[in-house]
C-alpha cells in the first residue's frame, strides 16, 4: 500500500512541474522582453539620409511587424515608425521610401507627406532587390527559380521589363546594387547538375543583360554588395581554428574580382576586433557620403561599421538587449529549466513507486525497443515529408534557410508528431509505423487504449525526446515492461499485435 501511496504522489507532482513549466513558457511568450533573436537589417541611402528596417522575433512569437530607423549621419538614430508585416526589400529613391513585403505588397512614403496604403504587387514574382538604373528605381526578384525579371517605377506605377534574365539551375537570394548607371546582379545559384553552390553576376543598363561570370559560394556564407562609381562584395568567412565569422571584402575591377581582404574594424575602445561571435546572423551594405556602411546582426543585436579611409571602426549598436534584458532572459531560462528538471526527476521516480497491483498479465508479450524505434523511424519520416509538403505549399520552403526558419520547420514536426500519435493511438491503438512493425499500445492492465491516455503518452514526447530519444531510451532500459517517461505516466505499455 505504502508504495502504491507513493506511486500516486510522485505522479500528483510530475503533472504539477509539467504544468508549472506549462505556465511559465506561456508567460515567457507574452513577455515582449524575453528571447528576441534579430533577422536581417534591410538598408538604404537617400541624399541626406540612412535608411534601416529590422524586424525581431523570439521561439515562442513572432514580432508582429518591423522598425524603420533613419539616421542623418548613420550614427545617430530615430526611430520613425513601426509595420506589420514582413519586409523583403528597401528602397529610397529621391525623396521617397519604399517597403515591399514578402506577402506581394509594398507601400510608399512620400517625403513631405504621408505613406501611401498598401498596394498589391501586380507581378507574380516578389521584390529581393534594387537599385536605380540611368537615375530611375528599377526592382529585381526571381520568377519561378530561374528567371531574373525586373520593373520600372515611372512616378505613379510599376513596369516590368520584357527582358529576363535566364539562369542555367534554380537560384534564390538575389542582392542588387548600382554602379555607374547600370544595376550589378548577384544570384546565388548552383552549378549544372550539382550540389554546389556558387554565384552567377551579370550587368543591367535597362535595355539588356550582360552576364560577366561566376563566383565560388564556398567562402560566401553572408554576403552584401555596396556600390555606386566602385563595386564592393562584402562577406564573411569561416576560417579553421576560428570561432566565429571573419568579415572579408572583395573588390571588383574591369577584369573581374580582385583578392578579399580581411577588414580588422576598431571598437570604441580602439582595439581591433579580429572576429565576430558565432552567433553572426545576416550582412548588409551600402554607400552613403562616399563612405561604406555595413550593417550586421547577431541573434542579440544590430550593429554597424563604418569605413573612413583606411580605417574600419564599429560604433555603439543601433539596436539590440540591454545587460538588464539579458539578466531577464538568463531568469527566465533557469526558471523554466528548473521546473523541467524537477518535473523530469519525478517522472523518472515514477520507475521506482510505480503502482504494481495492475501490472499486465505475463501472456502478453512486450515489444522490445528495436521494433519500436524502427516504427519510430518511420513515423518521423512519413511525419517529415508530410510538413515538407505542408511547408512547401503554404511557400514556407522558399524562404530563406535561417535560425528561425529551421526552428519552425523542427517545431511542425514535433508538433504533428504529437498530434499524429495521439489521434492514430487514440482511434486504433497504433500509428502507421506501429502497423507496419506489428506493434501496439495498450494500458498496463491489457486493456484498450483510450484517448486520454493516447494524448498523455504523446504529450511526454516533449520529454522523451531530449538528446534524440536518449532519455525516453534510458528510461525504457531501467523499467521491466520497456516503458518510457509517457509510458509509466499515461500506464501504458507497447506489445506485439498478436499477444
Amino acid at each position: 500500500m505504502a508504495r502504491a501511496n507513493n506511486y500516486q504522489k510522485r505522479k500528483r507532482q510530475t503533472i504539477l512541474f509539467l504544468a508549472l513549466a506549462g505556465l511559465s513558457l506561456l508567460a515567457v511568450s507574452f513577455d515582449r522582453r524575453a528571447f528576441r533573436f534579430y533577422g536581417r537589417p534591410l538598408v538604404s541611402s537617400g541624399e541626406k539620409r540612412l535608411y534601416l528596417a529590422y524586424t525581431h522575433k523570439s521561439p515562442l512569437r513572432s514580432h508582429p511587424g518591423f522598425f524603420l530607423l533613419e539616421s542623418p549621419d548613420g550614427r545617430n538614430w530615430t526611430q520613425e515608425r513601426t509595420f506589420t508585416g514582413s519586409p523583403s526589400a528597401l528602397a529610397s529613391v529621391g525623396e521617397e521610401l519604399f517597403i515591399f513585403f514578402q506577402d506581394g505588397f509594398y507601400c510608399v512614403y512620400e517625403r513631405g507627406g504621408s505613406w501611401q496604403s498598401r498596394s498589391e504587387w501586380p507581378y507574380d514574382w516578389k521584390v529581393e532587390a534594387w537599385a536605380e538604373v540611368t537615375g530611375e528605381p528599377w526592382a529585381f526578384g526571381i520568377e519561378k527559380g530561374i528567371y531574373v525579371r525586373s520593373a520600372r517605377w515611372d512616378g505613379k506605377n510599376w513596369q516590368e521589363s520584357p527582358l529576363r534574365l535566364t539562369l542555367e539551375s534554380k537560384g534564390r537570394g538575389i542582392c542588387a546594387t548600382s554602379i555607374r548607371d547600370e544595376a550589378f546582379i548577384l544570384v546565388q545559384t548552383k552549378e549544372p547538375g550539382g550540389r554546389a553552390q556558387r554565384f552567377l553576376y551579370a550587368f543591367f543598363d535597362g535595355r539588356k543583360w550582360r552576364v560577366s561570370g561566376h563566383l565560388p559560394a564556398d567562402e560566401v556564407l553572408h554576403f552584401a554588395l555596396a556600390g555606386n562609381d566602385s563595386l564592393y562584395l562584402f562577406f564573411t568567412r569561416l576560417r579553421e581554428g576560428e570561432k566565429g565569422p571573419i568579415l572579408m571584402r572583395r573588390s571588383f575591377a574591369s577584369n573581374g574580382w580582385l583578392e578579399a581582404e580581411e577588414l580588422r574594424p576598431v571598437s570604441a575602445r580602439g582595439d581591433s576586433i579580429k572576429k565576430f561571435s558565432k552567433r553572426f546572423a545576416a550582412l548588409s551594405a551600402v554607400i552613403f557620403r562616399n563612405r561604406p556602411f555595413i550593417f550586421y546582426s547577431t541573434l542579440g543585436s544590430i550593429r554597424i561599421i563604418i569605413g573612413e579611409g583606411s580605417t574600419w571602426r564599429e560604433s555603439l549598436k543601433i539596436a539590440g538587449q540591454s545587460e538588464e534584458e539579458r539578466m531577464h532572459n538568463w531568469a527566465w531560462l533557469i526558471c523554466v529549466l528548473s521546473l523541467f528538471a524537477l518535473f523530469s526527476t519525478s517522472a523518472f521516480s515514477l520507475v521506482i513507486y510505480r503502482d504494481e497491483r495492475n501490472l499486465v498479465s505475463q501472456e502478453l508479450e512486450v515489444a522490445g525497443w528495436l521494433e519500436r524505434a524502427a516504427a519510430a523511424l518511420l513515423d518521423l519520416i512519413i511525419l517529415t515529408f508530410f510538413v515538407f509538403f505542408l511547408f512547401f505549399i503554404a511557400g514556407k520552403w522558399q524562404e530563406e534557410r535561417g535560425a528561425i526558419w529551421l526552428s519552425s520547420f523542427l517545431g511542425a514536426i514535433i508538433f504533428a508528431h504529437i498530434a499524429y500519435g495521439a489521434f492514430f493511438e487514440g482511434r486504433w491503438g497504433k500509428t502507421i509505423g506501429k502497423m507496419a512493425l506489428g506493434i501496439r499500445v495498450v494500458k498496463d492492465t491489457g486493456e484498450e487504449l483510450r484517448w486520454k491516455e493516447a494524448l498523455m503518452r504523446n504529450l511526454l514526447r516533449l520529454v522523451d525526446m531530449l538528446f534524440f530519444y536518449a532519455l525516453g531510451s534510458l528510461v525504457m532500459v531501467f523499467t521491466r515492461k520497456f516503458q518510457r517517461l509517457g509510458d509509466l505516466l499515461a500506464r501504458t505499455i507497447v506489445i506485439k499485435a498478436g499477444s
